[in-house]
């Protein structure tokens, strides 16, 4: 099977590739990392309550729900359905 980032797929290929995973992806499969690395871009001043941040594929918020609790303003984009 093609992989979307190899650029092999349309843009349609590389949809119905991610809308796969849509479904069954949740915050729990990756443990305590979103809440530790948006702690570090907290930490390093990266995102902080003055700053607006966009997520791109954002899927369903694992990294965008941590980042609204510290930022101005969190704005996101996702392709999968």
């Amino acid at each position: 099977m093609a992989h979307p980032v190899d650029g092999s797929l349309p843009d349609k290929g590389r949809i119905e590739f991610w809308d796969v995973f849509a479904d069954t992806y949740t915050a729990e499969q990756q443990g305590d990392m979103p809440s530790q690395i948006v702690g570090w871009l907290t930490d390093t001043g990266i995102i902080g309550a003055r700053r607006d941040v966009l997520e791109i594929g954002s899927g369903p918020g694992t990294y965008s729900i941590p980042m609204s609790h510290s930022s101005k303003r969190v704005s996101c984009l996702d392709s999968s359905g």
